[in-house]
């Protein structure tokens, strides 16, 4: 029972919010074996944000190639974005876990069709894990349907069956989505109910210098929430975000570094060239899955741009790094290079880890520790 009373609750009451269960009912293990203190309470992060750096090189060796994916989850295991969300325990970075691991499954499943329903199993648990992925995961399978329809429809059986066993998993969600207790988190948040919309709305119509009916055409909710939704979609895609200063929230970004490695700024450009110039396999999850993961914190008002409700984005980004320095690579193994290339490479990551990890280690818990 939780501290309410209540038998194995799906949502737990919190401060003005329910919490998700996954990571709470993950957690009993650890505390039950090593008590309620700092290594039982942390050694689930542990455990799984390794993990997702393990499941992300096979994701990306099942698509790509074993180079590859040594990359992109070498990557992963020194990011930034993916270290600070781990070590904290938040529950985005196990909704990253369970993400990547049904995406690995999905992409089995153009070889062996029952990978296909594997996959929704750790897609439905990462609805239960975090908030966000309630938006993203559906929308991501979404889109898969529509970009691969033409080989899932082959296998109408096994289609059908993941979709049946994907709602049938999301059903204990049913009592949870017709109470109030939907919303409460929504509300908190949320674009469209931020107190302060419809006054500045109202005000701007005020000031309007444009004949009417134009000031309510233009000035409306409607408008100012595209307005909004867009600003913060594009604030995620920005060089200061990624590559710069990060998020601006302390708990959930250490400061004066981007969310990503600066090195990693011409890997992204060139691994997005790649993807969109050359016949990639699997373009249709990679695109997919950069793009959907920065819709659910656009609909949000708090602390923009957002490291933590962005989390599933960290392991594309890496694997989108890891394609353009295995192209770099080759380029550099053609023209006898790779020595001298392979020593100045290893000098660059050294120069932008050891800043960082002196930040996280010595500077960070001090300096920001009452944020």
């Amino acid at each position: 029972k939780d501290e309410w009373g209540q038998f194995l609750p799906i949502h737990f009451k919190a401060y003005g919010e329910y919490k998700l269960p996954v990571q709470i009912y993950a957690s009993i293990p650890g505390i039950a074996i090593f008590g309620l203190n700092e290594l039982g309470v942390r050694i689930t992060p542990v455990l799984y944000g390794t993990l997702t750096v393990l499941l992300l090189f096979f994701l990306v060796r099942a698509f790509q190639n074993t180079a590859i994916g040594l990359l992109a989850a070498f990557l992963l295991a020194i990011s930034p974005w993916h270290i600070q969300l781990t070590r904290a325990s938040f529950e985005s970075s196990f909704s990253v876990f369970w993400v990547v691991m049904g995406i690995w499954f999905l992409v089995k499943g153009f070889s062996n069709k029952q990978w296909f329903i594997w996959s929704m199993i750790p897609f439905a648990i990462s609805i239960f894990t975090y908030n966000s992925a309630r938006i993203f995961t559906p929308l991501f399978l979404f889109a898969i349907l529509i970009i691969y329809r033409k080989i899932l429809f082959k296998y109408k059986k096994a289609l059908i069956t993941s979709i049946v066993l994907f709602l049938s998993l999301l059903v204990p969600l049913t009592p949870f989505l017709l109470s109030g207790e939907r919303s409460a988190r929504y509300k908190l948040v949320s674009i469209t109910d931020d107190p302060g919309l419809l006054p500045r709305i109202n005000e701007n119509r005020g000031h309007s210098k444009l004949p009417q009916p134009l000031p309510r055409i233009v000035h409306n909710k409607i408008t100012y929430v595209v307005f909004y939704f867009t600003e913060n979609y594009l604030a995620h895609f920005t060089i200061g975000f990624l590559f710069l200063t990060g998020a601006p929230h302390k708990q959930h970004h250490v400061q004066g570094i981007g969310e990503l490695y600066l090195f990693q700024l011409p890997l992204v450009l060139l691994g997005m060239y790649i993807l969109f110039k050359r016949k990639q396999n699997h373009k249709g999850i990679i695109l997919p899955w950069l793009l959907i993961a920065f819709i659910p914190v656009s609909i949000t008002n708090d602390s923009i741009p957002h490291a933590l409700r962005t989390a599933v984005a960290a392991p594309v980004y890496q694997l989108v790094s890891a394609i353009g320095a295995f192209e770099i690579y080759l380029w550099t193994a053609q023209k006898r290079w790779f020595a001298p290339a392979g020593l100045i490479a290893l000098i660059i990551i050294v120069i932008s880890l050891v800043p960082y990890l002196t930040n996280h280690y010595n500077i960070y818990p001090i300096k920001d520790s009452r944020d």
